[in-house]
């Protein structure tokens, strides 16, 4: 038996309890929160979120939060399991859900709410295993207590160096999004190689790669067509060239004129199925979300001995936990009342 025997077998476990993509759309059963709420009740992860809430009332509100900690439940559930050296890969992975943590708790704090927001196994694992103090961070009321309570953390550099600008925009508005991502995208590029073996990290670059792309491609078009940035200052919050995007490729990406050059370059790159133009806004959106998945799920099947497939697993239930918050915000906008529709 190796190394990856036992985490992937219990991966294949519960990867046969995932709800797939047609059972939650197609599902005509699921008229009501309350039809929802017994899907979460019996699967993998949600059914554990929900017996540890308590709710006095089904709304959007109180469901969706069981169903993000039901994926953090699942995150949890592997990383107790793996062993040491398979969990020095689930922390990184894991990054993606501290950045959340994160910038739900700043933007709660601006929205002046509780920033008490995850269940207490959650906050567990990010005080013990990841730096996180957080009594403080529980108890902040500002945003420089927030970002205090994080230097002990690999984000502390980060929120030190943006402190004055998280006083005046929250996290999540365009431009210190595309700050963090960037921040986040090279820390995990950086770690990646002390991690991975080196087969993993050879399929691992090719798919970390393609993120950075992306990030880099939506990165330039908002900054450049919508916050009419110049050249030079996109410059500053663009990752280092990767897969498709070298030096020459991104100088092209600045220079187009043009929403339709743009749309060219970026077709002639091999990015054309990521490409949507919305016909509302007449914009174009990166919707990266199938285009890495299939990527995923191809860079497994030539290392299927390794962390690969239980990486493409966590990103599989977090696709299934975004449909159904999806499907859970349409029920509850469906069931109210057209007069009170009007007041929205």
């Amino acid at each position: 038996m190796n190394d990856y025997t036992a985490i992937l077998t219990k991966v294949r476990a519960m990867r046969s309890k995932l709800l797939s993509k047609e059972e939650i759309q197609n599902n005509h059963s699921l008229k009501s929160l309350e039809d929802i709420y017994q899907v979460l009740q019996r699967t993998e992860g949600y059914d554990r979120a929900a017996r540890d809430t308590d709710i006095t009332e089904l709304t959007p509100r109180s469901i969706i939060p069981i169903i993000h900690n039901g994926v953090y439940y699942t995150f949890l559930k592997l990383y107790r399991f793996a062993n040491l050296e398979q969990r020095k890969v689930l922390k990184l992975y894991g990054i993606k859900y501290e950045t959340d943590f994160i910038k739900k708790v700043i933007n709660n704090i601006l929205a002046k709410k509780d920033s008490n927001i995850y269940f207490e196994g959650f906050t567990d694992y990010l005080e013990k295993s990841r730096h996180f103090d957080i009594d403080r961070i529980e108890s902040a009321t500002t945003i420089d207590e927030v970002i205090d309570a994080l230097n002990g953390t690999i984000y502390a550099e980060f929120f030190e160096e943006n402190r004055s600008s998280f006083q005046e925009i929250p996290i999540d508005s365009n431009v210190l999004n595309v700050k963090f991502d960037q921040f986040i995208a090279m820390h995990v590029w950086k770690r990646a190689r002390h991690i991975f073996s080196e087969k993993e990290l050879k399929q691992f670059k090719k798919y970390y790669g393609s993120f950075a792309d992306l990030i880099n491609i939506e990165s330039i078009y908002r900054l450049k067509f919508i916050y009419e940035m110049s050249n030079e200052e996109i410059k500053n919050y663009i990752l280092p060239p990767s897969r498709q995007l070298d030096e020459v490729t991104i100088e092209e990406l600045l220079q187009a004129n043009n929403q339709l050059s743009f749309e060219r370059l970026l077709r002639s790159m091999g990015y054309a199925e990521v490409i949507v133009n919305d016909k509302r806004t007449n914009d174009l959106r990166i919707e990266e979300s199938e285009f890495l998945e299939g990527l995923l799920k191809f860079l497994v099947r030539s290392c299927r001995e390794s962390m690969l497939p239980i990486l493409e697993y966590l990103e599989d239930k977090q696709r299934e936990a975004s449909l159904l918050a999806k499907t859970t915000e349409k029920i509850g906008w469906n069931n109210v009342k057209p007069a009170e529709k009007e007041l929205v």
